[in-house]
């Protein structure tokens, strides 16, 4: 069975024909056509003209602002084993995605201003934008906060120590006044080291009958409550990476109640996934944050259902088959997820009416471009032409062995999915995936 790939072509004029184009922002909701220009929406009407124009009928599908994953690991520079920038782009399309925010941790760390303009440089070409996050500390070890405003000149889209957690409550308090005078969002990975230990999947009664060492949702909700007080007391922001527990998803509610500038995201995995999948010692349910029970997967599905959560990411973590293939314990935390997130979120969250079509839409393409800030993009003559093609009615079923990601750690293999991305449009490109059955 043959893989994937993309098509991706520069153009002058580009008329995207008769799709149900979808802005909440514009109110636009009606099947239009589209003519682009390089970079810009120039016209958006019915039955517009085709003269001298490259054509692609889209009727039957859907376009949307472009979808943004604001939470990747992309792994180059220094773990090019496991994902490249190139390869990362090429999924990225294969989800929807025209744009990802990529975290730090890679070899050298994102902790200064020449690896954050080397991945621009490396990126320019690419055919969806990849903007680095910057380290909070350099390498990442939680002591020295990194020269931020220097970081902030280079088009980076934010501030984390995404893996490790800043265990250093005054370290994070100064980081996080840094990063709000800078007008950049600062990404917590809440995460109490000293409570998550040796752990390797959530602390439940399968944890215990399984073998396991646990790992307390109490580890991610001191950090949390941490995050929370502090961004209170300075009145400062702050963004919750991946969020899956419980008392979690309340205390955020909570804290927005009271006026905190809070928000924070959910991955396709913990609103998915329950740990009761641990119990095949399947590596690939192997993630940190790990797995939750039932209640804190209903939690997340209503905390994206009444705006407690903002945004969904991926947290897209590739590894290599050696890294990963190993006794459960050994191998290390993280799946893909940037090709399968589109298709879960339609079967997990908008089949089931638990979100309507419109909050995905802000959940994907609105409010991550205002949280981290990226360019706006609407559907409206003289609009930024950054929009994802999907067919949403398309069943398919997701084999990752024809993935794009240079990785295969996933749990979602062979899995039937709803609604499809064809390609995206962005960097003055149109990106098509080909070989769809």
């Amino acid at each position: 069975m043959n893989k994937l790939s993309i098509d991706s072509k520069t153009y002058g004029k580009l008329l995207l024909q008769g799709a149900h184009v979808i802005d909440p922002q514009t109110g636009l909701d009606d099947e239009v056509d589209l003519l682009l220009e390089g970079e810009v929406i120039t016209a958006v009407g019915k039955n517009l003209p085709t003269e001298q124009t490259e054509t692609v009928n889209l009727r039957g599908k859907m376009i949307i602002p472009g979808m943004v994953d604001a939470h990747v690991h992309l792994r180059e520079p220094g773990f090019e084993t496991r994902e490249t920038l190139a390869t990362g782009a090429r999924a990225a399309v294969a989800g929807g995605f025209t744009a990802v925010c990529a975290m730090p941790n890679t070899a050298p760390v994102v902790d200064n201003r020449g690896v954050a303009q080397l991945i621009r440089e490396r990126t320019r070409e690419a055919p969806v934008h990849i903007y680095p996050i910057a380290a909070i500390t350099y390498g990442l070890d939680g002591k020295d906060i990194v020269e931020m405003a220097d970081l902030a000149e280079t088009e980076i889209a934010g501030f984390s120590d995404d893996g490790h957690c800043v265990q250093s409550a005054a370290v994070m308090r100064n980081a996080m006044k840094y990063a709000d005078m800078l007008k950049l969002p600062i990404v917590s990975h809440c995460q109490d080291n000293t409570i998550f230990g040796a752990g390797v999947m959530n602390e439940s009664e399968i944890s215990t009958r399984l073998g396991l060492v646990g790992i307390p949702t109490l580890a991610e909700d001191l950090m949390a409550a941490r995050e929370l007080l502090m961004a209170e007391y300075d009145s400062t922001a702050v963004h919750l990476a991946h969020v899956s527990t419980l008392r979690s998803v309340e205390m955020i509610r909570a804290a927005k109640a009271r006026g905190v500038r809070v928000t924070a995201e959910a991955t396709p995995h913990h609103f998915t996934l329950t740990d009761k999948e641990v119990s095949s010692f399947n590596p690939n349910y192997k993630m940190s944050p790990p797995l939750r029970g039932a209640e804190d997967v209903a939690a997340v599905i209503e905390g994206l259902s009444d705006g407690t959560l903002d945004i969904i990411v991926t947290d897209h973590a590739p590894h290599t088959w050696e890294d990963k293939c190993r006794e459960y314990d050994f191998a290390p935390f993280g799946i893909i997820g940037l090709e399968t997130a589109l298709g879960l979120a339609w079967r997990e969250l908008i089949q089931p009416e638990h979100i309507t079509l419109e909050q995905w839409i802000h959940q994907v393409s609105v409010t991550p471009r205002q949280i981290f800030p990226l360019p706006e993009v609407r559907i409206e003559q003289g609009g930024r032409a950054e929009l994802t093609l999907i067919d949403p009615l398309q069943e398919w079923t997701y084999l990752a062995e024809r993935g794009l990601s240079r990785s295969r750690n996933t749990p979602f293999d062979g899995e039937q999915m709803k609604g499809r991305p064809l390609g995206v449009v962005a960097c003055g490109k149109l990106s098509l995936v080909t070989g769809i059955e």
